[in-house]
């Protein structure tokens, strides 16, 4: 599979298609399960405020759940019989999981629309596999572009995709209408796949290769390789604290400046154009540095954003700390997955990437469940913790940085 600039755009259209669906139910979620005029869901009717909340998590959460366990198993298979099949395997997956969630929120199924999320969780690792296919094609000097170019789909993403789904909702009073959009652009991504990425299995012996390998190493195999485990750390504490930070914004945002849902709303696309210029400059400042430099950067910028924000208590300083953290979230997203994608062969890329991905996902669960405990100690105590987990990624990409100078020390 060769580099094109018709295979680059269906790649980052990949992306952003498949993030915008994602997000695009997002701002209904909450009023979804907490509307009791609507009361959608007969097995909610009766139960007070604290069930629907602990219903609403359950559901948020089983999507990234879905991600941690089907993203390897995806991604390994896309090693095997290649990019094109398994894509759109999943984004088959994908839209079936939209329906059964539209069929539950009309007849008010909540165990259906419960399994149709993780099943759609489970099927979307669609970037996954776009960042396997930007490792197929990239020499050493264009991968970090490519990277970074879908970073940035990604976040556009983020950004179209509530912004309509939310917008959609309140003109025409329909809780379902954002997961029928989600369906159609699952639905557009899946001719846009068909038709523009070339269909290229791996040649013989790397299929054979990678038959070999999955079937002497399990699944969480990676986890275990002693070059990749330290890297597989990185990634973990780095999407920690950018889970925690997304998980507790909107929290923040309300406690401090009583913003309501318009201004969540906008706050949300005021992180996200600082995140798709950190995706550019990343992209620049690894052509002249080291990717262990970049990582060091990218979670400084994170550290400073995010220890800094308890401390602003005008809008003016709040947006000081967006543009910090937005750009060295990017810029550390971009950094963490080009250390690991280097680390492996060309054969396994799907597999790292698809364990990347998982590990991303599970940091999310963490996350959570640690947040939820910091937030009984003050809502602050969130974005400090989220901070010196920054600060211990940028600990951990000096050390990568100092060894590997020694080895090549010792190699010369």
């Amino acid at each position: 599979m060769r580099y094109s600039p018709s295979l680059q755009w269906a790649i980052c259209l990949t992306v952003l298609l498949s993030v915008a669906g994602f997000s695009m139910p997002a701002p209904v979620l909450t009023p979804l399960f907490l509307d009791t005029e609507k009361d959608l869901f007969t097995a909610l009717t009766g139960l007070d405020q604290v069930a629907r909340v602990w219903w609403l998590g359950a559901v948020i959460l089983l999507y990234p759940v879905g991600q941690l366990f089907g993203a390897p198993v995806f991604g390994r298979y896309s090693d095997k019989v290649g990019r094109k099949q398994v894509l759109l395997l999943t984004l088959t997956g994908v839209a079936i999981g939209y329906l059964g969630m539209i069929v539950a929120i009309n007849t008010g199924d909540l165990w259906l629309l419960v399994l149709s999320r993780l099943g759609a969780g489970f099927f979307n690792s669609n970037v996954a596999i776009a960042q396997a296919i930007a490792a197929d094609i990239s020499t050493p000097e264009t991968k970090p572009k490519l990277f970074s170019r879908i970073n940035m789909a990604l976040n556009l993403g983020w950004i179209v995709g509530p912004l309509t789904g939310g917008y959609a909702a309140y003109a025409w009073n329909d809780y379902s209408l954002p997961f029928i959009f989600g369906m159609m652009l699952v639905l557009v991504n899946l001719v846009m796949v068909a038709v523009w990425l070339p269909g290229i299995k791996p040649n013989a012996a790397e299929q054979q290769a990678a038959s070999v390998r999955q079937q002497e190493s399990s699944r969480w195999a990676l986890l275990m390789d002693s070059k990749l485990a330290p890297l597989f750390m990185l990634t973990l504490f780095s999407y920690m604290a950018i889970s925690m930070y997304f998980s507790y914004f909107n929290v923040y945002t309300i406690d401090v400046f009583s913003f309501g849902p318009r201004e969540i709303a906008w706050s949300a696309v005021c992180i996200s154009i600082p995140m798709m210029f950190g995706s550019w400059l990343g992209a620049r400042l690894k052509a002249r540095m080291k990717t262990s430099v970049l990582g060091m950067i990218g979670h400084g910028l994170m550290a400073g954003g995010m220890l800094s924000l308890p401390l602003m208590t005008t809008l003016e300083g709040f947006a000081v700390t967006l543009l910090f953290t937005g750009v060295g979230m990017t810029i550390s997203e971009l950094a963490t997955s080009l250390v690991v994608s280097n680390e492996v062969s060309g054969a396994r890329q799907g597999e790292a990437m698809g364990m990347y991905r998982s590990v991303s996902m599970g940091s999310e669960l963490g996350a959570v469940a640690l947040g939820s405990v910091l937030i009984m100690l003050g809502i602050h105590w969130v974005f400090v913790v989220a901070g010196c987990f920054s600060g211990l990624v940028v600990y951990g990409f000096w050390l990568r940085k100092r060894s590997v100078a020694k080895a090549k020390l010792v190699l010369a």
